[in-house]
């Protein structure tokens, strides 16, 4: 395969400028150098061109996320001061937003697109989307183009939400000298009760990072001896008063609704955690709980399925780094295999790797390396071999494709 022009290639040589607009059609690599090169003319002011790019990007397989975050800013007149054609408006929105959890900034510059045409209540539930993600919105709150979202009756609601999150990382080794262990843990589980579920599943979090922390950089070092000691007090502080159930409470209080993905991202930080036999039992009620709006389905069953992008990707994550832990293994295998081999079909019955987002060839993965531990994958080989032989090396799916054919030949 030749390679491909970068995008300065295609900024100084009009031929094979209009080469990669058509190769875009079909090509995530080409888009993703088109797409750069959108960004460079919109820094010069060149909107017209930049549009003209981004007609063409917008609809093409596998880009980076930002190119929709780019071209919804594009499209907006209060940026460019180009009129407003709605139809390009409503095309980039409907091909923008089902992107919008992987990149939360999407919500964002779709509500200004949503303002300018006439949009209200769409743009104001955009807002909030956007701020219970915890993207900065509290400069955006003062912009003149928000002055018909400040008449909403939501208006209030949408301020209290677009605050700052209270929760901000902690790390041990800027809070140990400063509290004892029983202090942390105090605070920490003050945190879980709070009104703002992204301070809960912060605070729950890092209860379930540190009740097993080591302090092992991965490179052969470790922390300095006195908070060695001070994390192993934490870890049996945490270890009494609280239960690796509680935690499960809270991620199934949440795995619906409009925080799912901070309980998805808490699902996923708990199956990676080493105390098996405890998380274990979590999975496995995850899978009993019904799901308040799935007709019959479980409760993991429906964020595998029904769930937005985000959430489903978490909860994929969460799976795929617990197979090697055996009970884990058992509950998913006992639980789930039918559901995963059937996400497997449905992937080799869409497009090839090459033409899914990259969020999407990770679920891909996510979902072959389940089943192969669970040595399933031999039931969906001719469907897995498809989605090998669909794929054409692009940017994002090559190692993947490689991954495969070596899982599909034992290797």
């Amino acid at each position: 395969m030749a390679p491909q022009p970068d995008y300065r290639q295609l900024r100084a040589n009009p031929a094979l400028f209009e080469r990669a607009m058509e190769d875009a059609r079909t090509s995530g690599r080409v888009a993703v150098e088109l797409a750069t090169v959108a960004v460079t003319f919109i820094q010069e002011k060149r909107f017209t061109e930049a549009l003209r790019i981004f007609d063409r990007v917008i609809a093409s397989p596998n880009h980076d996320l930002s190119a929709y975050c780019n071209a919804l800013w594009l499209v907006q007149n209060d940026n460019t001061g180009l009129p407003i054609d709605e139809a390009r408006s409503r095309r980039y929105l409907e091909l923008a937003l089902p992107h919008a959890s992987l990149n939360p900034p999407i919500w964002l510059n779709a509500a200004g697109v949503l303002l300018e045409l006439g949009e209200v209540d769409d743009a104001v539930d955009s807002l909030r989307r956007a701020a219970r993600r915890d993207v900065k919105l509290a400069e955006h709150l003062q912009s003149a183009l928000l002055d018909p979202v400040k008449r909403h009756p939501l208006w209030p609601k949408l301020e209290r939400e677009a605050q700052p999150s209270r929760w901000k990382h902690l790390s041990p080794y800027e809070v140990w000298r400063a509290n004892t262990p029983k202090q942390m843990v105090d605070k920490l589980l003050a945190w879980l009760d709070d009104e703002d579920p992204r301070v809960a599943h912060g605070a729950l979090r890092h209860l379930i990072w540190w009740r097993d922390e080591d302090c092992d950089d991965g490179h052969g070092g470790r922390a300095f001896p006195e908070l060695l000691a001070w994390l192993e007090r934490l870890g049996a502080e945490i270890d009494s008063r609280i239960t690796t159930e509680r935690f499960g409470e809270f991620i199934a209080r949440d795995l619906e609704g409009s925080y799912a993905w901070e309980a998805a991202r808490s699902f996923h930080i708990l199956l990676c955690n080493p105390i098996w036999e405890r998380s274990a039992a979590v999975l496995a009620r995850l899978c009993d709980l019904p799901s308040p709006s799935g007709d019959g389905e479980g409760l993991l069953a429906a964020a595998l399925t029904t769930a937005e992008p985000a959430v489903r990707a978490e909860v994929l994550n969460g799976l795929a780094r617990s197979t090697w832990q055996p009970a884990a293994k058992t509950v998913i295998d006992t639980m789930l295999r039918e559901l995963l081999l059937e996400l497997a079909r449905d992937f080799a019955r869409g497009p090839g790797l090459s033409d899914v987002s990259r969020q999407q060839v990770e679920d891909i993965r996510n979902v072959v390396h389940v089943l192969d531990a669970l040595d399933a994958l031999p039931l969906v080989k001719a469907e897995v071999q498809a989605i090998v032989d669909q794929s054409r090396g692009e940017l994002w799916d090559d190692y993947t494709r490689n991954d495969f054919a070596k899982r599909l030949s034992g290797k």
